[in-house]
C-alpha cells in the first residue's frame, strides 16, 4: 500500500489497527507507520494505536516505527503517550534518551525513577518540576532536599505548579524535623554514634535551609 492507493484501502489500514488478530494488528501498524511517514495519515494513529497495545505489541510496533521515520519525530509525537510507551521507547534506544528522546521522559517523575539505574539519569539532567516530584515520591533524605535547594536558590520566582510542590516538600520537612525533636525529647538518654548524629544534623541543616528558601521565594510573590 502506497500514498497513491485509493483512500478506502488506507482507512481500512487505520480500521485493522484495532483488530482482534494480533499479527492483523502488526501488519496494519507497519502499513500506517509508512503512510504517515509519506504524509497521508497523522502521527496520532501511530500515537494512539500503541497506547491500546500489549508490552509486546508495543515493542515490536516501536521497532518498525523506528525503523522508517527519525527518532526525534518519535519522541516528539509521543511525549503524550501513556508512561509505559515512553517507558518502552527509551529503553529501546538508550543513547537517545537524553536528545531526540528527551521529551518522552519530560516532568514525568515516576518514569525517572523506573529508569534512572537503567539509563543512569540524575537530577541535575532533568527539570525543577520533576526533580520535585521525585523528592515527593521516594523517601525523604537530605541529598534530594539538598539537590531542591541548590535549584531554587539560584532563582527570583517560581511558576505557581513548583511553588505548590516546594509547599508540599517543605511541608515533609518541617514533619521531618518535628519528629526528630520529639524521638530525642523522649529517648533524652539513647545514645546515637557521631555518624549517625552528624547525618541527623545535616538533613536538619538541609531542611532549615529549603525552609529558608521559600520564604524567601513567598516574600518576592
Amino acid at each position: 500500500m502506497e500514498t497513491s492507493s485509493p483512500s478506502e484501502l488506507r482507512a481500512a489500514a487505520v480500521t485493522l489497527l484495532c483488530d482482534d488478530d494480533e499479527l492483523v494488528r502488526r501488519e496494519a501498524f507497519e502499513t500506517c507507520t509508512r503512510l504517515v511517514n509519506a504524509g497521508a495519515l497523522t502521527f496520532d494513529v501511530l500515537r494512539d494505536a500503541l497506547d491500546r497495545a500489549t508490552p509486546g505489541e508495543c515493542a515490536n510496533a516501536l521497532g518498525a516505527w523506528f525503523s522508517v521515520d527519525c527518532p526525534v519525530v518519535i519522541g516528539h509525537v509521543l511525549a503524550s503517550a501513556r508512561r509505559e510507551v515512553r517507558e518502552c521507547a527509551l529503553r529501546m534506544r538508550p543513547a537517545l534518551a537524553r536528545t531526540d528522546l528527551a521529551p518522552l521522559l519530560g516532568d514525568d517523575a515516576e518514569l525517572f525513577i523506573r529508569l534512572r539505574h537503567a539509563l543512569r539519569f540524575h537530577l541535575f539532567e532533568v527539570s525543577l518540576t520533576c526533580v520535585l516530584n521525585v523528592a515527593l515520591l521516594e523517601q525523604l533524605d537530605f541529598a534530594s532536599v539538598e539537590h531542591v535547594r541548590q535549584r531554587v536558590r539560584k532563582l527570583d520566582r517560581l511558576p505557581p505548579e513548583q511553588m505548590q510542590l516546594l509547599h508540599k516538600l517543605a511541608a515533609r520537612c518541617e514533619a521531618a524535623l518535628a519528629h526528630d525533636a520529639k524521638i530525642i525529647e523522649s529517648d533524652g538518654e539513647l545514645a546515637l554514634c557521631d555518624d549517625v548524629r552528624d547525618d541527623l544534623d545535616y538533613f536538619k541543616h538541609v531542611c532549615r535551609q529549603l525552609l529558608d528558601e521559600l520564604s524567601r521565594l513567598i516574600a518576592v510573590e
